[in-house]
């Protein structure tokens, strides 16, 4: 274990200047504070250098006693000629630097985990240029709000009769009583401009004063306008609450209401002909807008030409070619009239100009025909897969996922989007590869079966020589029975002869 050693009297001021230049706060991130020390034997010498030493840091708000604010422990230390350096707050396994530094903080050190501090507590002081945060009432803490006591250059109520007689700030580097934030009282926010209140919050409404223009405004709550204070707007207005208007409201961009729609002012000036409906241009108009003809239809109209016609069981598109930038979405029939060429065809749509018209195979309709070229059996290492789409999840579907077909090499049948992703699978033209393939496996068959022809052939004469042959060896057969038979007429003979021979 190591001895205990302590700060020597000598070196308190340079402990202190030490640290007093090493002070580092995070307000970004988490708070740090560098520390750098000197240990000392008894005699004043410097400790021996190693990297094994052990210190605990405490941060006290008074020089003796006082609040423990902040205490960790840190372990191998590297001691070089008595000089430590170490960072609080950043320490694995440590509590975070939380104190909250907008008081005075001593620094209390004892060796290894003993709780007998080196004396005296060296005080944590101010950087030089840190001194310009300091205010009277300014608290700028590592965590937590900051408070100043100067937002703007004139502080408390307006003056000289421009602002409201209210406490607020200003934005403007020498002060600015005729534009800045001010309160009149409680649950009260104003925003002043040019001597002009633009907006009050207060705990019941939001009000807008002046002429109002925008982009994009969206209202949480009630939207009232009159003939004094007009409401323009250019853009799109989003109202989820009540909307009043007793003037008149000059919208240039579109208008959602999700509540109810009070007018007092005016939102059309004419009628087509008869027909009770709506125009949306300054000045009227009976060439376009909302009409109805009937009770349960509503028609829309532009240049004089009717475009949409919408009935009680179905809805009619009108009026020339229709041109759709997103997906085109039908939840029930969908009818097409004078498609060209179609006369009972298949229908095809032409991705390049967007058009529907009949599926042609004529060679006139065709330029720079060659043949396709391909590995066609990829098409049997297709995986059909079940899922369902993200617009419509209880709803089961199978087939292919274009991602794998284009990984598979299977590029023809692949459709991709612009930026050059797969995006789709051409079900109709799959038919091309599955021919081809049939048309393989048909010449494979006609082989194997001109093969098996010949294995037939040859068979039938093995088996005729077979025939032969089991003919010939039953006629060598009774050839060697009649052998067999003389030659056992002979052997008795010769036994007659041998036994005369000899008298026996």
């Amino acid at each position: 274990m190591k001895r205990i050693f302590y700060i020597a009297p000598s070196y308190t001021k340079a402990l202190l200047l030490l640290f007093f230049l090493a002070v580092s706060i995070g307000l970004s991130a988490q708070a740090s504070l560098s520390v750098q020390g000197v240990l000392t034997r008894s005699d004043g010498t410097a400790v021996d250098d190693g990297n094994d030493y052990t210190l605990t840091f405490r941060l006290w708000t008074a020089e003796s006693g006082g609040t423990k604010v902040h205490e960790e422990t840190i372990n191998n230390i590297s001691i070089v000629g008595g000089v430590y350096s170490v960072v609080l707050g950043v320490e694995p396994g440590n509590p975070p630097l939380t104190a909250p530094f907008n008081q005075t903080y001593w620094l209390g050190v004892s060796v290894n985990t003993s709780s007998v501090e080196l004396l005296p507590r060296p005080r944590l002081t101010h950087a030089p240029y840190a001194l310009g945060l300091v205010g009277q009432n300014n608290i700028f803490p590592s965590t937590g709000p900051v408070i100043g006591d100067a937002f703007r250059a004139k502080g408390g109520p307006a003056t000289g009769g421009q602002g409201p007689s209210a406490n607020g700030f200003s934005f403007h580097t020498i002060g600015d009583d005729a534009g800045g934030m001010f309160s009149e009282g409680g649950n009260n926010i104003e925003l002043w401009a040019g001597a002009t209140r633009k907006i009050k919050l207060t705990n019941g409404l939001n009000e807008l004063y002046g002429p109002t223009n925008t982009n994009a405004l969206s209202v949480y709550g009630t939207l009232t306008s009159d003939n004094i204070n007009p409401f323009v707007a250019n853009g799109t207005v989003t109202v989820n609450g009540s909307e009043t208007v007793t003037g008149n409201a000059q919208i240039n961009g579109s208008t959602n209401t999700n509540g109810n729609t009070t007018t007092g002012g005016y939102f059309y000036t004419k009628r087509k002909q008869n027909n009770g409906g709506y125009t949306f241009i300054g000045d009227g108009g009976n060439d376009s807008g909302l009409f109805s003809f009937n009770d349960g239809d509503i028609a829309l109209y532009a240049n004089n030409q009717e475009k949409i016609r919408m009935y009680p069981n179905y809805m009619e598109l009108k009026g020339g070619d229709i041109y759709t930038l997103n997906p085109l979405i039908v939840s029930s029939n969908l009818y097409l009239n004078n498609v060209p060429d179609f006369d009972g065809k298949n229908m095809q749509w032409n991705q390049n100009t967007g058009l529907v018209g009949a599926d042609n195979s004529t060679r006139r309709a065709k330029f720079n025909i060659k043949p396709l070229e391909d590995d066609f059996s990829l098409i049997l290492k297709a995986q059909p897969r079940t899922y369902t789409r993200k617009v419509d999840p209880n709803h089961w579907e199978i087939g292919y996922i274009a991602e794998e077909m284009d990984s598979l090499g299977l590029k023809h049948l692949v459709e991709y989007d612009k930026d050059g992703r797969p995006d789709g699978y051409n079900y109709e033209k799959m038919i091309l590869y599955v021919t081809e393939v049939l048309k393989m496996q048909d010449a494979a068959i006609q082989q194997l079966n001109a093969e098996v022809a010949a294995l037939k052939s040859e068979n039938s004469g093995l088996t005729t020589q077979n025939n032969n042959l089991q003919t010939t060896n039953a006629s060598l057969q009774k050839q060697q029975e009649k052998f067999n038979g003389q030659l056992e007429g002979l052997l008795k003979r010769m036994q007659a002869l041998e036994a005369s021979s000899t008298g026996k």
